[in-house]
């Protein structure tokens, strides 16, 4: 009997030795909104080596986007064991549901004739163009409008790259989608941050790729019109736009070159846009975001919580907070959101106004911190912002940006 209990002891810890130490499996963080099936963002550690992490995956990982710039990590459909060994491994720092999300919907009404520049708004009127400064717009793409974003402009164009939808395709295999807006949401946005007849930074270069899943950008134009990471429906995946910061921050940080992502899209708290984001800051790229349009307090919402991006709520004609703008003191400042004319998709002149929305309001800013960097030379994120805070204006307690 004892020898028996003897030998079924050291059998066990021989098992155990062979087996190697057994690591604490890392918690899945679900998310409440809907999810990309299987699919999972997962951080690295600090010092994990993410060649030799890849390497060692299970049979049956689908590996979608590698993330450098962004953060070390990287997304991927895994199930079963896959995830197991993914979840055991000692180098993950944590892993997250990949949430789909929604650009916020916005009301539109009919514009009468298009108007000039408006001599009563200071902001317009003391407008200039932004030249040298390079824009990422993260939306749904936009329609080049003749008289309303690029008149008398030349050599823009739209640049849709090849991408891999790595949910239906086989590894390898490439699907485009339509170089042009079929939603609205980015032609509006776009004209209203270099519109020749709504915009501000008239001059400045607007960059964007238009796709559902990014794996390889092969050209960057000096002038390029569109957007990243969402489709005609104005849905994404998280994972996507991580993608599309990674690139931007791959693209832009070596140039030199004054950089602004303009990001309009807002998510309940999530840890890898914030960290995304924080990145490209940290990389010198000044980022503009929408604070939200669920009238709750943006420290809640990602990415408008993040202390060193430029969060933006929205006003209404009379001054007044927009009904639907989050709030708090993460909010930075407030830009026009009710009422705001704008390009539209349906033809060549067609222009309408957006009803209510923290969206226009985040591409008015990033708008003027393109010209302010054109007046005074490219600054620091945090510079840039102090200076943006500043120089504005407090109308009925918000505080309101201007050109300067």
């Amino acid at each position: 009997m004892r020898s028996s209990f003897i030998f079924a002891l050291l059998t066990s810890s021989v098992y155990s030795v062979l087996a190697g130490p057994v690591h604490e499996r890392v918690p899945i963080s679900k998310r409440a909104g809907p999810v990309k099936a299987n699919s999972y963002i997962i951080k690295l550690k600090d010092g994990a080596s993410k060649s030799s992490h890849l390497a060692s995956l299970l049979s049956g990982s689908k590996v979608a986007y590698t993330y450098d710039r962004a953060f070390q990590g990287y997304s991927a459909q895994l199930e079963g064991k896959a995830l197991e060994y993914v979840r055991q491994s000692k180098d993950v720092e944590y892993i997250v549901q990949d949430e789909k999300v929604q650009l916020e919907t916005f009301s539109t009404t009919a514009q009468p004739s298009p108007r000039a520049v408006d001599h009563e708004n200071p902001v317009l009127f003391k407008r200039v163009n932004g030249t040298g400064v390079d824009i990422y717009q993260i939306d749904t793409a936009s329609r080049r409008n003749e008289y309303s974003i690029w008149t008398g402009l030349t050599n823009r164009r739209v640049y849709t790259p090849p991408t891999r939808n790595s949910a239906d395709a086989p590894s390898g295999e490439l699907h485009s989608y339509p170089n042009a807006d079929g939603n609205g949401h980015g032609t509006a946005l776009a004209s209203l941050i270099v519109g020749s007849t709504y915009g501000i930074a008239t001059r400045a270069n607007i960059t964007a790729i238009k796709c559902k899943s990014i794996t390889s950008i092969i050209d960057h134009s000096t002038h390029m019109i569109g957007s990243t990471g969402f489709g005609d429906d104005g849905s994404a995946n998280l994972s996507d736009i991580i993608q599309g910061i990674n690139w931007v921050i791959t693209t832009a940080a070596p140039t030199g070159r004054p950089s602004i992502i303009s990001l309009s899209v807002t998510i309940s708290g999530y840890q890898p846009f914030d960290t995304a984001v924080t990145s490209a800051i940290n990389a010198g790229i000044h980022v503009v975001v929408a604070a939200g349009d669920q009238n709750v307090d943006a420290s809640t919402i990602s990415p408008a919580r993040v202390v060193a991006a430029v969060t933006v709520g929205a006003v209404a004609a009379n001054g007044s907070k927009l009904s639907t703008s989050n709030f708090g003191s993460v909010v930075d400042v407030w830009g026009p959101g009710k009422n705001v004319p704008v390009a539209w998709i349906t033809n060549p002149s067609a222009a309408v106004n957006l009803v209510g929305t923290t969206s226009s309001a985040a591409s008015n800013v990033a708008g003027i911190l393109a010209v302010a960097i054109d007046n005074h030379g490219n600054k620091s994120p945090a510079a840039l912002q102090a200076d943006l805070k500043s120089n504005g204006k407090t109308v009925n307690g918000f505080l309101i940006p201007k050109v300067w």
